[in-house]
């Protein structure tokens, strides 16, 4: 007689399936496998990263080979699934605005994909974000795919069908592991599943207490502009009443984070009108530049790496 919503697990509760990697590979899982219970049961937990991709993803008879192409044909609304998957493939490619998203899914405007866009919202399959400081309506939109392992699915797999449908998993994995646009970048990419990470992460924090007085009641993504010169980006802004209480920077770099990097946030942190109490968080990848760690004590800067996230 009612309806419960259950939403899937945040990068934390998913690294619980994975006790035996280390904390930057439960990351890297999570954005391959998302946070659908049923995905994360799936793998073996004492097989490597590598090995649950090929055995659960890429293999003919691997359990997630098709899966999103079973959840839009478990839509009984859905008449036209291959309209839908073009969309999904244009957004997991980088596409977030509906102009580039139309162009890229071979439609002719975005009249054409806007009942699309949203059934695929009211799916749950995409979100519809905005910088957090503009209203709900704003034309300053992004569309991304809403789970990790969808955004996966479309960005590796699909394209790789031809060669996955001969066995050819090894180039495949190779491309995911080890390529210039592989697991690695993907994951990084601004509203991608380590931003999602960071964010969780944040909210957990202010859950227990560990940001001190630090409060916000909303939190996510800033930008402004489009043009390569003119734009300016922030990974994590909170609010509390409106006003910015807290800037947030998300580096999955194989290096440490320094100290310029706290001057950038600053810099950009200041185009939000953030006050002088603001607090400022660094998370990274590979941990921090000692200089930068000294700066950080003084000023009570919060620097996360991933063994504290977990």
């Amino acid at each position: 007689t009612g309806e419960f919503r259950l939403h899937p697990f945040d990068y934390a509760d998913a690294g619980r399936f994975f006790p035996n990697y280390d904390p930057v590979d439960r990351l890297r899982a999570y954005g391959v496998f998302g946070g659908m219970p049923a995905y994360l049961a799936a793998c073996d937990p004492h097989r490597s990263l590598a090995d649950n991709i090929q055995r659960r993803i890429l293999e003919p008879d691997a359990y997630l080979r098709s899966e999103p192409l079973y959840l839009l044909a478990q839509e009984r609304t859905v008449t036209q699934p291959a309209a839908y998957l073009s969309i999904l493939r244009a957004i997991a490619d980088g596409q977030t605005q509906p102009n580039h998203i139309a162009q890229a899914a071979g439609f002719r405007s975005p009249a054409d994909i806007a009942p699309h866009l949203q059934r695929l919202q009211e799916f749950r399959l995409i979100e519809r974000i905005v910088p957090i400081t503009a209203e709900p309506t704003s034309r300053m939109s992004r569309y991304v795919i809403a789970d990790p392992f969808l955004a996966f699915w479309f960005r590796f797999i699909q394209p790789a069908d031809a060669l996955l449908q001969r066995g050819l998993t090894a180039p495949v994995l190779a491309d995911i592991l080890d390529g210039p646009e592989g697991l690695d970048r993907f994951f990084s990419r601004a509203q991608g599943a380590w931003e999602r990470a960071c964010a969780d992460y944040l909210w957990r924090a202010l859950r227990i207490g560990k940001l001190g007085a630090t409060r916000f009641d909303r939190l996510g993504p800033w930008w402004q502009g489009r043009g390569a010169t003119e734009s300016a980006e922030l990974d994590q802004v909170g609010l509390l009443r409106g006003r910015v209480s807290l800037v947030a920077s998300c580096k999955w770099r194989n290096e440490w984070a320094k100290p310029g990097d706290l001057n950038d946030l600053r810099r950009t942190a200041a185009l939000v009108d953030a006050p002088h109490e603001t607090r400022y968080v660094i998370f990274s990848r590979s941990g921090f530049d000692p200089s930068l760690v000294s700066i950080a004590q003084i000023e009570q800067v919060v620097l996360v790496d991933p063994d504290q996230m977990f």
